[in-house]
């Protein structure tokens, strides 16, 4: 019987200082009524001929400082439980007590308040939104057990069942899965499972606003418009969030000719309820310009568009599934050392989420920059050729995103088509005994060794690209050290 026993805490804390006009007092001296005299005029047209004082009285900044911190206590115990004919049984189960905190600190000027209706109002900035103030903690505690049943030399089950108790609510999830070794040569493995995510402390009490991209809908002709705006975008979390619940699905063949080459492919099905996001601020705008959330500047009809707020939620469902496929040749070559190649590609057949009507949508292959899910390109690769010899290690890296399209109207000289994206690394390293007991190891490297850029995502005044799947800082060399004791 073995037994681990540990404790861990783990903390994080992060400040930012972001300078800004402060809004009221640069509305007063566009009127000539600013300045600490109450009587200073700001021409936005000649700024050389402004007064120096005025300037730092209109500037302000967001000041925000967030902590984090985590302390986990597991204790887990495993060995043989009884004999079963020729095998034997196995089994392992523990228990684990977590305690967590999150706190977001802001200057004064960046705390937000809510109006009569409870709906957030934005710091009195001209850019940045602000946010609110948070300072909570939550525990919980949970206990799981595991067995492993070798039924065969050739057939073997393991059961697996949590419990998690928390605060406001509790979860029981098990899970069962089989090897089938059907020869020397093939074996099949399928398992089923449910799993269970509560909100983090962040998406329960957090609320934040941040300039984003948006395109208004005409209201004349209902037809969104190719450019965008930089509006303010409020994310408020919710205290209503109710955790996630998942049940998880896979059936896998693993083929082995020989001792150096095998590959593996696996279907996966995940099915989720309760999904929690963020809803999407240019999707509330096509649904609806005068929904609940879009705040406009006057009549709501004609009003230009200067706000939305953006609630987090659970979302009825989201059903994915897909096929992963992994190969690996391992080659010795004697004197010319070893070489080994991996292959590894992860294709989505579908992700639906609900659109507006409840119904399924599928939103593989889209960028999707108005509903909830990222971008999502149908195809992932990687591709690698690592060598080994003595202390000397090299390898080439080979990396592929797939190609997709964005729905949102593309003006002239604009194409909705997002280019498929390759781009190649290259890592040489050496390892060595800096001292006694101390091994050291020293890497050089090149990313994107042909200083591929990113393929254009016509996004309106954004970014141009898709940061979520692409990099856009070219070739990038790199040289690391790292030592062991």
């Amino acid at each position: 019987t073995d037994w681990i026993v540990s404790l861990t805490y783990s903390g994080n804390e992060y400040s930012s200082t972001t300078p800004d006009i402060i809004n009221s007092r640069l509305l007063a001296a566009l009127a000539g009524t600013g300045g600490a005299s109450g009587d200073q005029f700001f021409d936005p047209f000649n700024p050389t001929g402004n007064d120096p004082a005025l300037i730092e009285y209109m500037t302000g900044s967001e000041q925000v400082s967030r902590k984090t911190d985590l302390l986990v206590f597991d204790a887990v115990v495993s060995g043989d439980l009884f004999e079963m004919g020729d095998s034997t049984i196995q089994y392992a189960a523990g228990v684990q007590w977590r305690s967590e905190g999150y706190a977001v600190s802001r200057n004064e000027l960046s705390i937000t308040s809510r109006n009569a209706n409870g709906v957030l109002q934005p710091a009195d900035l001209t850019f940045l939104g602000g946010g609110i103030e948070v300072d909570t903690s939550r525990r919980a505690a949970a206990a799981f057990a595991e067995v492993l049943v070798p039924l065969s030399d050739a057939f073997e089950i393991t059961g697996a069942i949590r419990y998690e108790n928390l605060e406001n609510d509790s979860s029981i999830d098990p899970k069962i899965s089989a090897k089938w070794t059907i020869n020397d040569q093939f074996t099949l493995r399928a398992s089923a499972s449910t799993s269970f995510r509560e909100p983090s402390l962040s998406q329960l009490f957090a609320s934040d606003t941040s300039l984003v991209g948006v395109a208004d809908v005409n209201p004349a002709t209902g037809t969104l418009s190719t450019s965008t705006s930089f509006i303010r975008v409020t994310n408020n979390g919710s205290e209503n969030l109710t955790p996630e619940q998942s049940e998880n699905y896979n059936i896998g063949l693993i083929w082995s000719p020989s001792e150096s080459f095998d590959i593996r492919v696996d279907y996966w099905k995940v099915d989720y309820s309760n999904v929690i996001q963020a809803e999407s601020a240019q999707g509330k705008v096509i649904a609806d310009r005068c929904g609940e959330g879009i705040i406009r500047n006057g009549d709501c009809a004609t009003g230009s568009l200067v706000g939305i707020v953006s609630d987090l939620f659970n979302a009825a469902f989201v059903k994915t599934d897909g096929i992963d496929i992994e190969m690996n040749w391992r080659i010795d070559a004697d004197d010319l050392g070893n070489f080994n190649t991996r292959f590894n590609v992860s294709h989505f057949l579908n992700y639906k989420i609900p659109d507006a009507s409840g119904n399924a949508l599928d939103v593989v292959g889209l960028f999707n920059h108005d509903n909830f899910s990222r971008s999502l390109p149908a195809t992932k690769i990687n591709a690698s050729l690592n060598w080994e010899k003595d202390n000397h290690s090299a390898a080439i890296i080979a990396f592929y995103v797939d190609d997709y399209a964005t729905t949102r109207p593309a003006p002239d000289g604009e194409v909705q088509e997002i280019a498929s994206w390759t781009t190649f690394d290259l890592r040489y390293g050496y390892s060595f005994e800096l001292a006694s007991s101390v091994e050291a190891r020293l890497a050089v490297g090149v990313k994107n060794l042909t200083n591929k850029m990113p393929p254009r995502a016509y996004d309106g005044v954004n970014l141009s690209y898709d940061p979520k799947q692409h990099d856009p800082r070219g070739r990038v060399f790199y040289v690391n050290a790292s030592f062991g004791f």
